[in-house]
């Protein structure tokens, strides 16, 4: 049983564990909450929290924040010095020289300075995410479904079930790690994005004859093959799957699905597939974000 097989069955376990308790104990008393009750503060809590205050006011955080003066210091100076020489090779300063930039070690940063870096900061932002985003548009096909479909559902529960996986075993391996030795558990587990695919298939087989019939052979025949192969390891898997994730759109009722598998050779039937599910998939640059939006407002405004 795959991970994918495994988080959909402890999903199901999971669901029926909480309608039982929903439903309350067999005796037909409602189950108590555990977060009903206020914790309590036991004396030792309560004394240590008085001397912490006792502390404070007698001048603990001044002490705190000069011991975190001494911290940044060094940090700042390496940084500000840093600025100062590429200030020196830049063709464009702003109408800044370097002593503006070696102020910062002694100074607060003047606002003429914030003025003058926030333009073009915001713009190196907007560029940076409009490139990521064309590269994206280019790179993966993405697919948006409804949130409750029973595909999005599959790919989420996985998502949980490796995160949940992953921490289990870096626990249990604490050890092992620290002193930077294998831990073959971890490595069969591997990243996520080939759980998700095989998730995302799995859950395209479960619907049948609903895909087409020519579509629903070719994906079973791709999960048997994989199955049969028993050198298909996640690590070898990535070489064909590069990237498969699910996230939110901005509405939060709808998933958008990123992939990137066209050496598999299952990509098309299974983008017919999804489109006969009711899926959109979505081609070109997508619009800018609400957050776009707002810097290139305030870009505007700094500009004026």
């Amino acid at each position: 049983m795959d991970l994918a097989e495994r988080a959909m069955s402890q999903g199901a376990e999971e669901r029926s564990r909480a309608l039982r308790s929903r439903s309350g104990d067999r005796r037909g008393r409602p189950i108590r909450r555990g977060g009903d009750q206020a914790p309590r503060v036991g004396r030792a809590e309560g004394a240590l929290g008085s001397q912490q205050a006792a502390r404070l006011a007698e001048g603990g955080a001044p002490h705190q924040q000069q011991q975190q003066q001494q911290r940044v210091g060094p940090e700042l100076d390496r940084i500000t010095r840093a600025l100062a020489d590429v200030f020196d090779q830049a063709d464009n300063t702003f109408g800044l020289q370097r002593q503006d930039i070696t102020r910062l070690q002694t100074e607060a940063i003047p606002m003429e300075l914030i003025q003058a870096f926030f333009p073009a900061l915001v713009r190196m932002t907007l560029r940076n995410t409009q490139s990521i985003a064309a590269l994206e548009a280019t790179a993966f096909h993405h697919i948006h479904l409804e949130k409750k479909h029973q595909i999005c559902q599959a790919m989420r529960i996985t998502s949980q079930f490796f995160v949940q996986e992953a921490t289990r075993l870096r626990r249990e391996n604490a050890q092992a790690l620290r002193e930077k030795a294998k831990v073959p558990e971890l490595d069969a587990l591997g990243v996520p994005r080939p759980h998700l695919w095989l998730a995302l298939l799995g859950a395209v087989r479960q619907q049948g004859e609903r895909v087409g019939a020519a579509n629903a052979e070719v994906i079973a025949d791709y999960l048997d093959a994989v199955k049969a192969d028993g050198s298909m390891t996640n690590e070898k898997m990535c070489d064909t799957v590069r990237h498969c994730r699910i996230s939110y759109t901005h509405d939060r009722k709808t998933m958008k699905i990123h992939i990137s598998a066209e050496s598999s050779g299952v990509v098309p039937q299974l983008l017919d597939s999804l489109k006969q599910l009711g899926a959109e998939i979505k081609r070109g640059t997508p619009p800018r974000s609400h957050n776009e939006r707002i810097m290139q407002l305030l870009l505007d405004h700094a500009e004026m």
